[in-house]
């Protein structure tokens, strides 16, 4: 497996060390315009095989104290029978408000991610992708899986809050 160093490490003194898989960023509430509203349901995609570690880490940064999301983590613990992970995966798609992809190297070529993204597609999800490494490149990229933002924590405030 080739080790990167994630983006945000460097940015956070608190950090988990560590078929496609799937984690949900669940709402608690924030404040907009002095009113509580729910926090957006997110959907993570991103490759089990070579990028697990992107999971742990955004899993420890919603722990920060000023997140503006918490991550609940629904990930697969072990392979699941095809016909029932797809069913679950496009059954928590569809709860959520937004779609992320996870960017590794591998992550344009990993079937769980690019189903994902495909189901994302099909039931009109708002999607955008995330650079996970350091030294990411935007030709990670998955097509039709839209805008790729870098990893640091005021692009996650910001399109996560």
């Amino acid at each position: 497996m080739e080790h990167h160093t994630p983006r945000w490490r460097e940015q956070s003194p608190h950090w988990v060390s560590g078929l496609a898989d799937t984690i949900q960023v669940v709402s608690q509430g924030v404040t907009r315009g002095g009113k509580i509203v729910a926090k957006p349901r997110v959907f993570i995609s991103f490759d089990f095989d070579n990028d697990k570690v992107l999971k742990d880490f955004i899993i420890e940064q919603a722990k920060r104290p000023d997140s503006p999301f918490e991550v609940l983590d629904v990930s697969l613990k072990e392979a699941a029978p095809e016909k029932d992970w797809e069913a679950k995966a496009r059954k928590a798609i569809a709860g959520a408000d937004k779609f992320i992809i996870m960017l590794g190297s591998k992550t344009a070529k990993a079937s769980g991610v690019l189903k994902e993204v495909a189901m994302a597609t099909d039931l009109g999800k708002p999607k955008f992708q995330v650079i996970g490494y350091k030294n990411g490149s935007k030709d990670w990229a998955v097509p039709g899986g839209g805008t790729v933002y870098l990893w640091n924590w005021e692009n996650l405030k910001k399109l996560l809050g």
